[in-house]
Formats: structure tokens, sequence, C-alpha cells
């Protein structure tokens, strides 16, 4: 499911820009480092790749809420899809499968 683009902001408040694709191995690791007096940091690190996510400001606002919830939302969707492709990879006997080449 992807989620309408959220509005540049009217606040003055620049915003966001970046396109980053990451094709994920077995080498990889998830993160969130918490701190007492500060916004967290998100981070997904493989072997080649290491990606953060932090809000802009050291202040959490209504956006950056509206923000983690809509990556939640997409992270569980990514979470189903994958699910739903190896359930069906499970399923498909060795005569139905894709031919894989030796």
């Amino acid at each position: 499911m992807k989620l309408p683009a959220h509005a540049p902001a009217d606040n003055g408040e620049p915003g966001s820009s970046l396109h980053l694709g990451l094709h994920v191995g077995g080498d990889w690791t998830v993160f969130c480092h918490r701190y007492p007096d500060r916004t967290p940091i998100l981070g997904i690190d493989t072997g080649a790749a290491s990606l953060t996510l932090s809000a802009r400001e050291q202040a959490v606002t209504a956006g950056h809420l509206e923000f983690a919830h809509a990556l939640v939302q997409a992270a569980n969707d990514y979470l189903l899809e994958c699910e739903r492709l190896m359930l069906e990879a499970a399923d498909t006997g060795p005569d139905e499968g894709p031919a894989v080449a030796a």
C-alpha cells in the first residue's frame, strides 16, 4: 500500500530529498538508537551500505509521528508481501516451480 505523498510544509521548513535503493542480502542489521534527550536514530546496515533515519530537528513534531506511523505501515506491508511470496514458493512443487539454472 502506497500512502499519499505528504504535502510540502507550509511553515517554511525545508523539505526532504534523496533517492536510495538498497537490495538487502543476508548481511544485514537493523537497529534503533535511543537517547534520553534527543531524537532516536533508526538504521539499516548491510555489508556494503549503511542507512540511518532521524528527525531533521532535535524535537519530535506531529509530522515526525505521522512519518513514523507511515513507515511502520509500509514495513508491515513489506513483511506481509515477503511472507506471501515465501509461502507461495513453499507450496510450489518441484515440477510446478520456475526453472532454475544449475
